[in-house]
């Protein structure tokens, strides 16, 4: 990165040296010293500085309106891309204060929580999230304009969707490098601040032109690949409009024959590409695919493989003939490599740019909880808690997604009951057993020590009583004993 009057440029080339020029009175003395002592000659930075100089807009990737494009026309990404957005936009979500000790807890009614709900009075929630996924998923850029009517408490009338292909970044200066948004739609052009815009995107290393500003497209790596599975669907359509030979039709007796009307009908009905048993005599014998065939139908499957690849999705979850564990698991795979961390994702720009703008403490995230698919995770955590004797009641529920309890007794931890003592461990290395262990004679010894040393600091009355309940067991034992000789000699 080289600096020019304060900006940020981002040069080809092997040098990556910090040049930082004097002050310069326009911008062509600037490029005329890059020149000169880089000997470096890039259009695209040239126009990228242009534009920074002119508080110009800077494009992004020119493809985007292509890759929005292939959404709506190529049956594989819509495939994979609705798949992953529509359960996306199903996850229910929660909001939180969080207190100065760091716990969260749970808001039942607030505004943040009725407009992510109903965002406008055109589109409900759902539908909402889903073209919100969509555009994230397609062009690696989603954004979202808060409707603002109350700057002090930041109160939002609605929230609106921008389309990601017609969005171009005001760039700054290298301290602030976003300075705001350019909507181009429909022949016209509005701006906006870059505190007015929530910008959900993807990772991008292209630091060309700055083009890191803007998230990577998923179908950018994927461009050979989209272009080979239309190619392939147009050679299977263009190979199912020239017809060729499908098969044979012939009849199974040998002597039997048609008629004139029943062999003009099936003339009509081969003519019209509708194929019908005239009789029990006849019958259709098919034709299998050409070798050029089943390689278009292979180059489509190993396709789906690579963009359900890319995005992380098993391609089995496709699949109808796999086993309802297996859908289950892919299934789960969806949720925990896909879904959990696009949302975690985009619940982080939603809270900086708009939740704690409303209250600082505030945080609206989603709610795996009650996710069928992810419940088996949900009971192993609870269970391998629950063994943490460690813990609080507290601190488990918190680990399970509970919120915590208020009386002081659940922030203490429990034990079972017949739990040995450190203390009663503590013995002289003679009255341990060979391995270094404390022996089960030495314990029930010391055991005993500790009941006569209890014994000896009681008072006189709670002896009594003590001698009184061993004497009364003692009889009931020689009762039970009696009663059994007596059943023997019987």
């Amino acid at each position: 990165m080289r600096l020019c009057g304060g900006l940020p440029v981002y040069l080809s080339g092997r040098d990556c040296l910090l040049y930082k020029t004097p002050q310069m009175s326009t911008i062509g003395d600037f490029f005329k010293r890059l020149e000169s002592k880089l000997g470096i000659k890039s259009p695209a930075n040239k126009e990228f500085l242009l534009r920074v100089a002119k508080n110009r807009p800077l494009s992004g990737d020119q493809n985007n309106y292509s890759y929005v494009q292939e959404y709506a026309k190529n049956a594989l990404i819509y495939t994979v891309v609705n798949k992953i957005s529509f359960i996306a936009s199903q996850v229910p979500f929660k909001l939180y204060r969080v207190r100065a000790d760091g716990e969260k807890v749970e808001v039942k009614d607030h505004e943040i929580l009725r407009r992510w709900r109903f965002p406008n009075k055109y589109e409900g929630g759902h539908e909402f999230r889903k073209k919100l996924c969509d555009f994230y998923l397609t062009t690696g850029n989603a954004y979202i304009l808060p409707y603002v009517v109350d700057e002090d408490n930041f109160e939002v009338a609605n929230l609106n969707i921008l389309p990601a292909q017609d969005i171009e970044i005001i760039v700054g200066d290298w301290l602030d490098p976003i300075k705001g948004y350019t909507l181009n739609y429909d022949g016209s052009e509005k701006e906006f601040s870059a505190d007015q815009v929530v910008h959900w995107k993807m990772a991008n290393m292209d630091y060309q032109v700055g083009q890191q500003y803007y998230g990577m497209s998923p179908l950018k790596p994927l461009s050979k690949v989209l272009s080979t599975s239309n190619t392939a669907f147009d050679v299977k359509i263009k190979d199912f409009k020239a017809g060729g030979v499908k098969g044979f039709i012939s009849l199974k007796n040998e002597e039997a024959s048609l008629d004139e009307e029943q062999a003009q009908a099936l003339i009509d009905k081969v003519l019209s590409n509708r194929l019908a048993l005239i009789n029990d005599d006849a019958q259709f014998e098919e034709v299998g695919l050409s070798i050029a065939d089943m390689d278009v139908v292979n180059s489509i499957k190993k396709d789906f493989d690579l963009i359900c690849s890319a995005y992380g999705v098993n391609p089995g979850l496709f699949e109808g003939d796999t086993t309802f564990e297996n859908q289950r698991m892919y299934m789960r795979s969806l949720y925990t490599q896909v879904i959990m961390p696009m949302l975690y994702s985009l619940y982080d720009r939603i809270n900086a740019m708009w939740v704690t703008k409303v209250q600082s403490n505030l945080l609206l995230l989603p709610d795996f909880e009650n996710v069928k698919e992810l419940e088996e995770d949900l009971l192993m955590r609870a269970v391998q808690v629950n063994q943490a004797e460690w813990l609080t009641i507290n601190e488990k529920r918190e680990a399970t997604g509970k919120p915590r309890l208020d009386d002081d007794l659940f922030d203490k931890p429990f034990f079972e009951l017949g739990k040995t003592p450190a203390d009663d461990f503590k013995l002289p290395p003679d009255q341990r057993n060979p391995m270094g262990t404390t022996s089960r004679q030495s314990v029930n010894e010391t055991r005993q020590t500790r009941v006569e040393q209890q014994d000896g600091s009681e008072d006189a009355d709670s002896q009594k009583v003590r001698k009184e309940l061993k004497q009364l067991k003692e009889d009931v034992e020689e009762i039970k004993r009696k009663k059994s000789k007596r059943k023997l000699f019987e």
